[in-house]
């Protein structure tokens, strides 16, 4: 069962003063998955040693008295990592003062964040050298006064020296665990999937040099795996690792995984189906993975959470191309790529940041289009052509002309009301079933009197609304003096086929000062009202966008490529 929100222990954030190469750069982590990616030499494998220095998991000081805990991983290791693995510190160099590090967490066992953090080296007469130590944490639930301690955390560090090819392991051979036997099943279905492999039906725990798991099938065994595989074992012996402790741990608040080259050794459809894996296992077990990568898939693939829940999963770019280096949360790779080669953006391929045309019916449509879609990622690669007003019928009659402006380059946006969108590759409706206008209507015709939508600033009140729609109101013979909880606008609207066409009605309204008052505001816009209302329309409806955009966007730049060779 998932943890509540407070009870769940999380890094927030580091403002690093001063450590090394980084200096006055902050880092906000997401609650479920952080990707830092950049170039060498920019401190992204730093920043997994900071954090992994916070957290220890010996002593439980929300308990009075303190509880001493004694829980191991599946590689009989305490969950934490020490800063000699991390860092081989200079006496020279490493001195107090030189590091100097603020950093934010939430303690769940507390149910508190703590603002104050420090970590900084601290000179001591028993050694050689300074050492690291976390001040101004909150006392124990005793009372102590002692706050020189780190936070209560599990923590499993996957460093670089997992990836020693097996070849090269001095001491190597196969062990025991009974948590890995009773879960076997489960440790063969996440390797198979991470790796796409549909021959594996053993695991293998392996001892030696270094400590790991790995599936296998019949005509191999754990002496002939390759080092991506091995690399797979010890993830997924990292995430049963925490999933046991979560059994066993009755005061379980989460985990932290860190990754150093979380690619190494993956192609890459196993690299994305390890940010999916992550992804599943981050929110059942509540942990928070920290990884480090290079790859172009792995961080597109992060990109791709992070555009549809920015809380739970971020990339964290580090450029020194300003100097010292700097954190860009959530670039796209098209920028990434650019600083890596260190070249101006728009010296890439030109088409690499051509927006894409986005045509609609009418200038109702672009309104709503625009309070739906407001992720800048997604915008900044459109251009909305809202002057343009073609009915549905000629939209149609150009893509199946093959008009290629509307078949190919760009993305055709059609009512609610349309059918058979679907069968368009480049072509989306608006959700809530109904034309814009239509829907303004019926979102404020079905609004009950007392509703916190009327209390508005605008003095716009149910009977105000009654008041401009009425001729509307009569001609679809609904009633004036009830609260309409759901009205068959269909039915009525079809029942309207003499006179004067309704949908003029439904624009003549829509024009009106009063409505065209209410669109400039957030809070009185009807548009927003039922964004807020109908959540799952709305991700829905940017997700076909987003899956749109990216389709018609690599066809149109496919093409040019084809084009531009052929000169």
């Amino acid at each position: 069962m998932a943890l509540k929100k407070e009870n769940v222990t999380r890094l927030k954030s580091f403002h690093i003063n001063i450590f090394r190469g980084l200096s006055d750069i902050d880092i906000d982590f997401a609650d479920r998955i952080t990707l830092i990616c950049g170039k060498n030499g920019t401190s992204k494998s730093t920043i997994l040693g900071i954090a992994a220095q916070i957290f220890s998991f010996s002593k439980d000081y929300s308990k009075s008295p303190v509880e001493v805990l004694d829980y191991k991983n599946l590689n009989d290791r305490a969950f934490k990592s020490a800063f000699k693995e991390h860092f081989r510190f200079s006496s020279e160099y490493d001195k107090p003062g030189n590091m100097d590090i603020d950093i934010t967490v939430h303690d769940g066992a507390f149910r508190r964040e703590i603002n104050g953090l420090k970590l900084g080296l601290t000179d001591s007469s028993d050694r050689s050298k300074a050492r690291p130590v976390l001040r101004k944490n909150i006392p124990a639930a005793h009372g102590s006064g002692n706050t020189s301690r780190n936070v209560t955390h599990p923590v499993i560090y996957l460093s670089l020296s997992r990836l020693i090819p097996i070849s090269q392991r001095v001491e190597y051979s196969k062990r025991n665990i009974d948590y890995l036997n009773s879960n076997d099943g489960l440790f063969k279905e996440l390797c198979s999937d991470i790796l796409n492999k549909g021959d594996i039906v053993k695991a293998t725990a392996t001892d030696g040099d270094l400590r790991s798991a790995v599936a296998h099938g019949n005509d191999y065994d754990q002496d002939s795996v390759s080092v991506g595989e091995d690399n797979v074992g010890q993830l997924v012996l990292a995430l049963l690792s925490f999933k046991q402790l979560s059994e066993n741990y009755p005061n379980y608040h989460g985990g932290l995984l860190l990754i150093d080259e979380a690619d190494a050794g993956l192609f890459p459809a196993a690299q994305k189906n390890l940010i999916r894996i992550l992804s599943e296992f981050s929110k059942t077990l509540s942990l928070q993975v920290v990884m480090t990568s290079h790859s172009p898939t792995m961080i597109d693939a992060v990109k791709y959470y992070s555009d549809r829940d920015q809380k739970n999963f971020k990339t964290i770019y580090l450029t020194n191309a300003y100097g010292k280096v700097a954190a860009k949360p959530n670039w796209g790779w098209d920028f990434i790529l650019a600083d890596m080669e260190s070249r101006a953006l728009s010296s890439h391929n030109s088409k690499s940041r051509k927006k894409i045309n986005v045509y609609f019916e009418d200038r109702e449509a672009s309104d709503f289009f625009d309070k739906l879609v407001r992720k800048r990622d997604v915008r900044s690669h459109l251009s909305l052509k809202k002057t343009v007003k073609l009915s549905s019928e000629a939209y149609r009659a150009f893509i199946k002309e093959k008009v290629e402006e509307f078949s190919k380059n760009s993305i055709v946006v059609f009512d609610g009301d349309v059918p058979n969108v679907a069968k368009y590759k480049n072509c989306l409706s608006l959700p809530g079933g109904y034309p814009p206008d239509q829907l303004v209507f019926k979102v404020l015709m079905e609004l009950p009197k007392d509703d916190d939508y009327w209390k508005n600033e605008l003095l716009f009140t149910k009977d105000a609304f009654t008041q401009i729609a009425r001729k509307l109101i009569r001609r679809l013979n609904i009633a004036f003096d009830e609260d309409n909880n759901e009205i068959d606008l269909a039915s009525k609207i079809e029942s309207c086929k003499t006179g004067r066409p309704i949908r003029e009605d439904f624009k003549e309204l829509y024009k009106t000062d009063t409505i065209q008052a209410l669109l400039k505001k957030q809070s009185t816009n009807p548009f927003c009202l039922w964004i807020s209302r109908n959540p799952a329309d709305v991700s829905m409806f940017n997700e076909e966008l987003t899956k749109t955009l990216k389709k018609v966007y690599l066809d149109v730049h496919k093409r040019l490529t084809t084009d531009l060779n052929n000169l």
